[in-house]
């Protein structure tokens, strides 16, 4: 004779959180008795679903000394740059019927003496379940700590100030700085002063009637028409006045086509500018970076990177 009165109800026992006795969970999977079977198999720990509103402790970077203190942080008030992280923390708390716990560094954190520090020891410790943050892998945290795929490629640019809008416009003002228009004017004033000089011993010291009675406004005038290469009116019949014309049409020459050939120079040579890391430091531009870069910066795999760090280093 069968007893049918007896009756087991089957529950399923287990922690959200091994070392956390408030985080036990009893999930009933049903009534077994002599004739009468309503179990459900226990579900497996990689397929559970619902951590039952129990906390994911969290620690973020970017945060203040001030943040550490508090047992929550809003993760709202973190920078523009953790919104994307924000928003998948937030989507795999709700997909899991999770609650969040924040806790800030202030840094990501290195290894000092075989010890982790900030956000990396914190996890490395267990004190925090998920590290989240733009983090830089490399070999030696992989030892100590594992990594998911990458979730956003956090990209960086390089600010550099752009040319002046008239530059183009300015080249042709470049070769005549304030010293080279004196010595110009300079060299001027000596053909004017010799042109008329001449003039004036060939009208009253040596009597030549042939000479017009030319000053040295006309001397002026004739000077202006060399440097302007529109030739010149005077006709000098003394082996000094040919020298002198000659020695003003030489300087003319010289100074247009010096001036032709820096421009065409210019212009046919096209700068590459600045479009990758090996480019900046092959300059002598000032590089800066924010304080909160400095971390990344000083830890990057980047072998350019670690350079720029450097010749930052030592602008300081």
């Amino acid at each position: 004779m069968q007893n049918r009165s007896v009756c087991f109800f089957l529950v399923h026992v287990y922690k959200i959180r091994i070392i956390d006795n408030s985080s036990l969970i009893v999930d009933p999977l049903g009534v077994w008795s002599p004739g009468i079977m309503r179990l459900k198999l226990p579900v497996a720990v990689i397929l559970r679903k619902s951590f039952d509103r129990q906390p994911i402790v969290v620690g973020i970077i970017n945060g203040t000394s001030e943040d550490q203190s508090e047992e929550k942080s809003s993760y709202a008030e973190q920078t523009n740059e953790a919104q994307p992280l924000n928003d998948f923390i937030n989507f795999l708390a709700d997909s899991l019927n999770a609650s969040l716990e924040w806790v800030a560094h202030e840094k990501v954190g290195t290894m000092t003496n075989k010890v982790w520090s900030n956000l990396l020891g914190d996890v490395y410790n267990n004190n925090v379940d998920i590290g989240l943050g733009y983090i830089t892998v490399n070999d030696e945290r992989r030892r100590d700590m594992c990594f998911s795929h990458p979730l956003i490629r956090y990209t960086r640019n390089i600010y550099i100030r752009p040319p002046e809008s008239g530059s183009m416009r300015d080249i042709f003002l470049q070769p005549f700085n304030t010293r080279l228009l004196l010595c110009v004017a300079f060299v001027q004033f000596i053909i004017v002063l010799a042109i008329g000089s001449i003039n004036y011993a060939m009208k009253n010291i040596f009597a030549n009637p042939m000479v017009r009675n030319e000053g040295f406004g006309d001397a002026t005038l004739c000077c202006a028409g060399i440097i302007c290469m529109q030739g010149s009116p005077w006709n000098p019949t003394t082996l000094s006045g040919k020298m002198t014309l000659l020695a003003s049409l030489i300087f003319a020459l010289v100074t247009y086509n010096a001036y032709a050939g820096f421009i065409t120079s210019i212009l046919s040579v096209q700068a590459t500018g600045i479009k990758t890391i090996e480019d900046l430091l092959h300059t002598n531009f000032k590089v800066g970076y924010s304080e909160s870069d400095d971390e990344f910066m000083r830890n990057a795999n980047d072998s350019n990177l670690r350079q720029l760090y450097i010749k930052r280093s030592e602008e300081r």
